[in-house]
């Protein structure tokens, strides 16, 4: 299965980046999230396992898939993204990317969102969205930036204390973030700039986005 990280194909829109192909190409291990199938077959991508409960499957996506792995869940109690998410815990991954996220219903979109939150605390999980990246931060962010780069941070689920936002044009210091727009459009000034919190004292967990 390899140790860099796993991806996941969910069901919604792709588009054609060169990072989404890139993500691809590079991954360890590619699950897809049922109806994600499809969408790999049609970019010449074969899935290495294929769980969901395979409504959104045609004969076809499933001949172009033989050699996958088949895991078959019924429970409609979670998406089949969470099925995923479960199955790359379970399995021992390190890093869990999911392409295919935008469009769709509201409802799926806010889930997609909501899935980070079920993710095990110690797994990183990043979005991969047609015009950025979305992730929940550690409390010191260990991605760099890059000066340009247009970064907006929201909390989530509480309030986020000790917020420290350095090397951007609106910097912070210390300060406490509720959910709000008041983190949103913020633009690196700083190779060196960081993002940080103070998680012990924090109710909510910070969400990240930074467009491509």
């Amino acid at each position: 299965m390899g140790e860099g990280f796993w991806l996941i194909a969910a069901n919604g829109e792709w588009g054609a980046t060169p990072y989404l192909n890139d993500q691809l190409k590079n991954a360890s291990w590619i699950i897809a999230a049922d109806g994600g199938a499809r969408e790999l077959a049609k970019r010449g991508f074969h899935a290495n396992v294929i769980i969901g409960d395979f409504d959104s499957l045609s004969i076809d996506d499933k001949k172009f898939h033989q050699n996958a792995q088949i895991i078959e869940v019924k429970s409609q109690e979670e998406t089949d993204l969470v099925k995923a998410l479960n199955y790359c815990h379970l399995n021992g991954a390190k890093e869990v990317v999911i392409i295919g996220v935008d469009g769709g219903r509201t409802d799926h979109v806010l889930g997609v969102f909501a899935t980070l939150f079920e993710a095990p605390p110690d797994l990183p999980v990043s979005l991969i969205h047609k015009d950025g990246v979305s992730y929940l931060i550690p409390p010191i962010s260990s991605k760099p930036f890059q000066c340009g780069e247009h970064v907006s941070v929201f909390a989530i689920g509480g309030e986020v204390m000790g917020l420290c936002i350095r090397g951007f044009e609106y910097e912070v210091e210390d300060r406490v973030l509720s959910f709000s727009t008041r983190g949103i459009h913020n633009v690196c000034t700083s190779e060196s700039a960081q993002i940080t919190f103070d998680n012990e004292k924090s109710q909510g967990r910070l969400l990240i986005y930074r467009k491509n």
